[in-house]
């Protein structure tokens, strides 16, 4: 099984992408309340190089030899992906060996650093979050490193657009009762007119989240969301498109490798056993502590043991 690189996972906006994490679980800038993760436990500003470079190029290639085509090498994975300091280097090296689109999914936390910005220049497309302008409202909903703060958040993101020749589509986390009022909407709509994106993509939590007190908005507030913000498009649910069996040797490395990403569907799960000629292993799997399983919105979702559900704020 990979340390580094998951999938091909099928994304809407991405096609079927390769995923990649640059940092450990669950190390991040941010510890945020929709998070599907969980908490962060190793909550940090500081970056540097946690995995040899050689080691992921390695897997990367690996993968591609395995799946074939793919539309998208992704950084994304366990944390924020601006922490490891060898993004540039990665970014540059994925282009070059494997002529591969490159894309960065991060919070955009660390913008207002100089040297992040330059690092992301050669991926095809970066996709920021940004959810509100409000400080409190910030706080309690990504619960920031001590050292962050949110004006040179903004600042950042501005400045990464004037410079980036790529795509910039910015993520808006809509959550119930904290970013989803006119108020904050339109406070957050006169900075994304500053940042000027590409596109808008309105997202709220589709999968359990960090924080059991985490709710959707209600459909007329994402509606006026759209309204709003201009939103290119609402992702309100995971991609149509299964995952691919064949990318899997067996039914457990399957679970165990998506659910170790993001919680997994159990009706999901024993679909790609089927398909995987798995029939049983969910039980087995549960039976053994490999895994264990959430309830959230009527739907019974599949977690690996180390990362555990959190109550209360």
């Amino acid at each position: 099984m990979s340390h580094h690189v998951y999938g091909p996972v099928p994304s809407r906006r991405l096609g079927r992408s390769l995923g990649v994490s640059l940092v450990p679980l669950k190390t991040c800038t941010y510890s945020c309340v929709y998070c599907q993760l969980g908490r962060t436990t190793d909550q940090t500003v500081e970056r540097r190089s946690f995995f040899p470079p050689a080691d992921i190029l390695g897997e990367i290639g690996n993968a591609l030899e395995v799946t074939g085509d793919v539309d998208h090498v992704t950084f994304i994975g366990d944390g924020e992906p601006t922490l490891s300091s060898d993004i540039g280097l990665l970014i540059g090296q994925v282009k070059e060996r494997f002529d591969v689109p490159v894309a960065v999914v991060t919070n955009g936390s660390l913008f207002h650093d100089a040297q992040v910005r330059e690092e992301l220049m050669a991926a095809d497309r970066v996709i920021p979050t940004l959810t509100t302008t409000d400080h409190k409202i910030w706080r309690r909903m990504h619960r920031p490193h001590g050292d962050l703060v949110l004006y040179a958040v903004i600042e950042g993101l501005v400045n990464f657009c004037q410079e980036y020749g790529g795509d910039l589509w910015l993520e808006v986390m809509l959550v119930h009762g904290l970013n989803d009022s006119d108020v904050s909407l339109k406070a957050l709509r006169d900075s994304i007119q500053r940042i000027e994106p590409g596109r808008v993509d309105l997202l709220t939590p589709i999968r359990p989240p960090a924080e059991d007190w985490v709710e959707v908005p209600e459909p007329k507030r994402v509606l006026r969301a759209e309204e709003l913000l201009g939103s290119s498009e609402a992702m309100l649910r995971e991609a149509d498109a299964p995952f691919n069996a064949s990318d899997f040797g067996s039914c457990r490395e399957a679970v165990l490798t998506i659910c170790s990403r993001h919680p997994l569907r159990e009706r999901t799960a024993r679909d790609l056993c089927m398909r995987l000629n798995g029939e049983g292993a969910v039980e087995e799997m549960l039976a053994d502590g490999e895994i264990h399983t959430v309830r959230w919105h009527g739907e019974t979702y599949l977690l690996p043991h180390n990362l555990m559900r959190n109550a209360g704020t």
